[in-house]
């Protein structure tokens, strides 16, 4: 059972509510506690200024009456944070004490809307499939290593033709080699464009020469490029390793291949990586569709997308695959860190959660998918906050609704984001990837690797009480929020949940719903403004962290 901790906050006074998570109490009318629920009382007084802030973590196998109370509050605003870091939902219900009457209905201090575009990432099945179910590995059984063999010459020159294949059935796309460009460390970068969607005009929805020289040097040639920035956190894309069935450890290409994704000129899948490519297409038949080449593919109307009468590679739709460029990098460099050296099947929210920090750290130099502050209501912390209580770890394949693909996009960056501005920056993201474990124990190796004391449980619940703490009202105490972090020549801006627009507030409840989802939060407003002096009671289920937040 884990006691409490205190940030002295506000000068701030009393206040008395009764509040119970999870089951009723047996005599709910009496407002009596059930006599079998074990209490455990934390008193607490203060005066400062600043938010004040509660945890209580129940560690038992079952529920735990918490009992706080406080002394020194003056028409302060009390808010309560559940925080869920487990693998099942919990029920949640109101209860029924001697403490002020809570509201009969979940209200909520926002409205919903619907986007009008959103520029994200749905990814094929295909894609998916293959990244937590990897195909097989082969060792080698004897003889020396792919790094000791010659590396392979670079075959590829300027109008060169190639048929690439983009899925699982043998389907192709024909191609034309646009540009080149010499990548840090001797490799190529090869710029391959559909002959559908290649234009010499300057056609909106097009691929020019124009539009693939700006592809160039973003991610090879400029002196802060793609490459080299995201390879200096993450490490090498390729290299030795210790399978048969593998391309060579020395390739001297990586491929970006623009087409037609979907053949829909939409935009709903902006680019993808597919480790199939990574396997010798001779060495089996699941892998007979592979390209034998470092390859991610990009959508070419999204990038060749105008903004009126013109295209600049700063307008907002060439600009968010610039960020794609980085993070479907990101997603080749995982694979060869996580899988190929180290054997880790990286989950889904985890790798996607790296390629969007990725983002968020070249969000400087090149902009990215709504992941820097900068990018305010488009941004994905702008949409987490809309939903908070959305499981994490589980990765959605639905467009429309709560918890959508798109929310599975903003939870994960959003956790991250806050994990990289407080616990390390690059070097935590660098111990993420290359690590040999995954999940939310990727997330606790991390830590440690950053010399934290905290858990990744603990880390999840100390985000998910930024929800409730504004900095318009004061400032937020050491490891909350998303304080701007200067990390040698990357710079993390600053990020306010609170600062978006209306319809991008956070979800507050007036009530706490019926369930708390798995490895998620819910925050929920408790009546007006207090004063005086009183208790706080909460029914903790088992394995769930309370947090009272005072607000200034």
């Amino acid at each position: 059972m884990k006691g409490k901790r205190l940030w002295l906050a506000a000068w701030l006074g009393f206040f008395s509510l009764l509040i119970f998570a999870g089951c009723k109490s047996s005599d709910s009318g009496s407002g009596d506690s059930d006599d079998s629920v074990p209490t455990k009382e934390i008193p607490q007084s203060y005066s400062d200024s600043g938010f004040g802030a509660w945890d209580y973590t129940n560690s038992n196998s079952s529920n735990v009456d918490v009992e706080f109370s406080v002394n020194g509050l003056s028409s302060k605003q009390i808010y309560v944070v559940l925080s869920n870091s487990t693998s099942s939902a919990v029920t949640l219900s109101d209860g029924s004490g001697s403490g002020t009457a809570l509201p009969s209905s979940a209200a909520l201090f926002y409205q919903e809307e619907e986007n009008s575009r959103q520029y994200e990432n749905i990814l094929p099945d295909y894609v998916l499939e293959t990244r937590e179910k990897p195909f097989p590995l082969t060792p080698m059984s004897e003889g020396p290593s792919y790094a000791l063999s010659p590396a392979p010459p670079n075959y590829a020159s300027i109008n060169d033709t190639k048929n690439w294949k983009y899925d699982g059935n043998s389907n192709s796309v024909a191609t034309t080699l646009r540009g080149q460009g010499a990548l840090s460390g001797g490799k190529t970068l090869n710029v391959w464009v559909s002959n559908s969607m290649w234009t010499t005009g300057t056609e909106n929805y097009r691929i020019n020469q124009t539009r693939v020289d700006s592809v160039v040097s973003k991610f090879a040639t400029d002196s802060n490029n793609i490459y080299s920035l995201t390879k200096n956190i993450l490490g090498e894309e390729w290299g030795t390793h210790i399978y048969i069935n593998l391309l060579a450890a020395n390739q001297t290409e990586i491929n970006i291949v623009f087409y037609d994704i979907g053949f829909d000129e939409a935009g709903s899948t902006l680019g993808f990586f597919w480790s199939i490519n990574n396997f010798s297409a001779a060495s089996s038949s699941e892998t007979a569709h592979s390209n034998d080449a470092l390859v991610f593919f990009m959508d070419a109307p999204t990038f060749g997308e105008m903004t009126g009468n013109t295209w600049e590679v700063s307008d907002k739709a060439p600009t968010i695959m610039l960020g794609t460029l980085a993070h479907e990098f990101q997603h080749m460099i995982h694979f060869y860190q996580k899988a190929i050296l180290r054997g880790a099947t990286s989950k889904t929210w985890l790798d996607e959660m790296s390629a969007q920090l990725t983002e968020d750290f070249l969000a400087t130099y090149i902009g990215g998918n709504g992941t820097g502050p900068s990018q305010g209501d488009n941004s994905r912390l702008s949409n987490y906050v809309k939903t908070p209580n959305c499981d994490i770890t589980s990765w959605s394949s639905t467009l429309f609704g709560e918890c959508s693909v798109f929310d599975s996009y903003a939870t994960a960056y959003a956790f991250g984001g806050y994990l990289i501005r407080n616990y390390g920056g690059a070097s935590f993201l660098r111990s993420l990837v290359q690590s040999s474990t995954t999940g939310m124990d990727a997330v606790t190796y991390a830590l440690a690797q950053e010399g934290s004391s905290d858990s990744a449980s603990e880390a999840f619940r100390k985000w998910g009480v930024t929800l409730a703490m504004n900095p318009s009202k004061g400032i937020l105490p050491t490891g909350y929020g998303y304080p701007e972090l200067i990390d040698g020549s990357y710079t993390l801006q600053q990020a306010d949940m609170y600062g978006f627009g209306s319809s991008y507030q956070p979800k507050i409840y007036t009530t706490p719903p019926a369930t708390l989802k798995a490895n998620s939060h819910v925050v929920w407003k408790y009546g007006s403004a207090q004063s005086g002096t009183g208790t706080a009671k909460v029914r903790v289920p088992a394995g769930i962290s309370v947090t009272f937040v005072v607000e200034p």
